[in-house]
C-alpha cells in the first residue's frame, strides 16, 4: 500500500470516527438501548443467572457500559462509549486486511464494503455489536497471522478475541467453536513437527479458554433457547430468511443480493478448489486463505445444522 493511500486510509478513518461520535452523541436512545440500560445497566445486575433473563443482554457491553457510567454518569453518549472506542480497534484490523491485497481496487472494494453505515453505525449505539464486529475482525487478523507466519501465541489470541466477540454478541458463538477447533487442530499438529515445549503451552491455553469460554457461553445459550428467548428469525429456510434479511438491510434488493451471495460462494469453492489441486501438497489445506474459507462457510453448515437438529430459528437482520 503506497503512502498516499495509508493517508487517505487515515483521513476517511477519521471522518467515519468523527461522524460516529456525532451519532453517539446526539441521536435520541432506541429501544433496545432502553431495555438494555433499565435491565441491565441501572440496576447493575447484568451476571447471567442472576440478572433478568433475556437476549438483549449483551454481557460485555453492559459491563462496560454499567462501569463507565458509574464513573461519568448516565447519558446516551457514556452509554454507547464503549462501542464507540471499539471502532478504532475495528479500522486497524481493516487496515492490516486490506494491506494484504496487492490489487488497490480489490483493497478498497473490501475497506468500503466493511464501513459500509448499516455496519458502522452499531459503534454508534449501546448494544454490543459493534465492539463484536472489532473483536471478530480481530480474532480472524490473528488466525490469518498465525497459520502464515506460525506465530503459536496469535492462535490463542484469536481464541481470546473471538470469546470476547461472543461476550458482546453472542450470534458469535458457531464462530468461536470453529476458531478455537481451527487454533487448537493447528497447534497440535505444528507440535507433532517440532515437539516444542512452547507451542505445547500454547495449545494448552488455546484449549483450557476454549473449552471454558464456550461451555459457559453455550450454557446460557441453551437457557435463552430453552426459555423461547431466542425467537427472532423463523425456521422457514437459510436462503430466503437470513440470506433475504442480510440482503435488504445491505443493498435493499435481497433478490440481487442471494445470487450475488451464491455467486460468490461457487467462486471461492472453485478457486479453492484449483488452488489445492495446483499446490498437491496437504499444507494447502491449512494455508490462511483455505482456513478463512472454512470459517465463512463453517458458519454457514452450522447455522443450517443448529436449526435442523436443535431448532433454532435461521438468524435475521441483527441475529
Amino acid at each position: 500500500m503506497s503512502t498516499s493511500e495509508r493517508y487517505l486510509f487515515l483521513l476517511i478513518g477519521v471522518v467515519l470516527f468523527v461522524y460516529l461520535l456525532l451519532r453517539a452523541s446526539l441521536v435520541t436512545i432506541v429501544g433496545d438501548e432502553a431495555a438494555t440500560f433499565f435491565h441491565y445497566i441501572f440496576p447493575k445486575e447484568f451476571i447471567p443467572g442472576i440478572a433478568r433473563r433475556g437476549a438483549n443482554n449483551h454481557l460485555l457491553n453492559s459491563i462496560i457500559a454499567t462501569e463507565l457510567s458509574s464513573i461519568f454518569g448516565y447519558s446516551a453518549f457514556v452509554l454507547r462509549l464503549g462501542n464507540l472506542l471499539s471502532f478504532p480497534l475495528y479500522l486497524f484490523f481493516i487496515y492490516k486486511f486490506i494491506g494484504e491485497l496487492k490489487n488497490i481496487i480489490l483493497r478498497w472494494i473490501l475497506f468500503f464494503g466493511l464501513s459500509t453505515a448499516v455496519l458502522i453505525e452499531f459503534f454508534a449505539l449501546c448494544r454490543g455489536y459493534g465492539m463484536s464486529f472489532a473483536f471478530l475482525l480481530g480474532s480472524c487478523w490473528f488466525l490469518y497471522s498465525a497459520s502464515r507466519n506460525s506465530k503459536p501465541h496469535f492462535f490463542f489470541l484469536s481464541s481470546l478475541f473471538i470469546l470476547f466477540g461472543v461476550a458482546a454478541n453472542m450470534t458469535l458463538i458457531n464462530t468461536a467453536i470453529i476458531v478455537v477447533g481451527l487454533s487448537t487442530i493447528l497447534l497440535v499438529i505444528n507440535y507433532g513437527q517440532s515437539k516444542s515445549r512452547k507451542l505445547l503451552l500454547w495449545a494448552g491455553l488455546t484449549i483450557v479458554l476454549g473449552i471454558t469460554g464456550i461451555s459457559y457461553f453455550s450454557s446460557i445459550a441453551l437457557k435463552l433457547h430453552g426459555s423461547g428467548l431466542l425467537y427472532l428469525g423463523n425456521k422457514t429456510n437459510f436462503w430466503d430468511t437470513t440470506l433475504n434479511s442480510i440482503g435488504q438491510s445491505l443493498t435493499h434488493s435481497a433478490f440481487i443480493f442471494r445470487w450475488v451471495f451464491l455467486g460468490l460462494c461457487i467462486f471461492i469453492i472453485i478457486e479453492r478448489g484449483v488452488a489445492i489441486w495446483k499446490s498437491a501438497k496437504a499444507s494447502a489445506l491449512l494455508s490462511p486463505t483455505t482456513l478463512l474459507t472454512t470459517l465463512f462457510f463453517g458458519n454457514i453448515i452450522a447455522t443450517i445444522l443448529l436449526t435442523t437438529l436443535f431448532e433454532v430459528n435461521y438468524p435475521i437482520a441483527r441475529a
